[in-house]
């Protein structure tokens, strides 16, 4: 059986996987395509955000559920670091050298995100909404974080924002979507 082994850990590569399935399937003009379609809209979106002030995000991947223990977050140079940035939102943690760093609820504290973003997706719930609701819950007793304050903590469940692939404008929305909302409570 033929097969084609693809690595997606990053925009470049999800661009790259996309270019060698199609030639592997007999369709690289097709793959060049819709790489020049995915290529085209994230420009836009990041367009859109372009002279609009960046919220500071922190953007959990992993915690012990139900609790605010054993942190998980994005830095920049991953994948959601990098949707992160073209959705119009700056990495709270803007020099870590360590991909997914654990940090503490108390460095959490001490970031004082104006935006959460927790898609930890440690409950099996079918209901996305109650799902991203648990999400929330447990940051929601630390007033003290400004993200918290002003209504900005969201729990994000789509697949697309873990699997790297031809949704990535799927998953750089959701991240927008959440930043935007952020945005608009700040005018008011």
């Amino acid at each position: 059986i033929r097969y084609a082994q693809v690595k997606a850990g990053s925009l470049a590569e999800v661009f790259s996987m996309i270019q060698d399935i199609g030639s592997a399937v007999g369709v690289p003009d097709k793959a060049a395509s819709l790489n020049r379609q995915i290529r085209s809209r994230l420009e836009a979106i990041r367009a859109q955000s372009g002279g609009r002030p960046k919220p500071n995000v922190l953007l959990i991947v992993g915690r012990t559920p139900g609790l605010l223990t054993n942190l998980i977050a994005v830095g920049p140079s991953t994948y959601l670091g990098e949707l992160l940035q073209i959705a119009g939102g700056s990495n709270a943690l803007p020099n870590s050298l360590i991909p997914y760093p654990h940090i503490s609820l108390e460095t959490a504290v001490r970031l004082n995100p104006d935006v959460i973003l927790d898609i930890s997706m440690q409950a099996e719930v079918t209901e996305p909404a109650i799902q991203e609701e648990r999400l929330r819950q447990p940051w929601l007793a630390h007033r003290e974080l400004a993200a918290v304050k002003n209504g900005n903590v969201f729990g994000l469940t789509s697949e697309t924002l873990v699997t790297p692939g031809p949704r990535v404008v799927e998953a750089v929305d959701q991240i927008r979507s959440r930043i935007e909302a952020a945005m608009k409570k700040a005018e008011r």
